[in-house]
């Protein structure tokens, strides 16, 4: 299984860098309201929820799409550490990025990529296929 994060977050770093990807906003350092209240995002009725199985170079690597309008979400999970993909402009196929890692579908083919390096994480098709 592609490895997506270099380690843990805790609670409230994971809710800062949720908040500052889906609402664009930045979160003050040793912020603890957020704990205290963390935000909530809702999705429409409409929302479409996909479960889609992937295999990475020979592992099983499970990915959910939320599709709602203007916010197309991927999540991905290693095991260890999950991140939230937002779909992003693209000539050809899906892209999702979350910090350094792109997330690119195009057909039945799926790659995870470091941005920062350049360098391919994991070539992955969709488990049909």
């Amino acid at each position: 299984m592609p490895s997506i994060g270099k380690g843990r977050l805790d609670g409230d770093t994971l809710r800062g860098a949720i908040l500052s990807l889906v609402c664009g906003a930045t979160v003050p350092a040793g912020a603890t309201d957020l704990a205290a209240d963390p935000p909530h995002i809702t999705f429409s009725k409409t929302a479409e929820v996909i479960d889609a199985p992937y295999t990475c170079d020979g592992l099983p690597f499970p990915v959910r799409y939320i599709n709602d309008g203007e916010n197309d979400l991927a999540i991905l999970s290693d095991g260890d550490v999950t991140r939230i993909f937002v779909n992003t402009i693209s000539a050809s196929g899906s892209r999702y990025v979350s910090g350094q890692l792109e997330w690119w579908v195009k057909g039945a083919e799926a790659t995870l990529r470091d941005l920062s390096t350049d360098n391919v994480v994991a070539t992955c098709t969709t488990a049909e296929n």
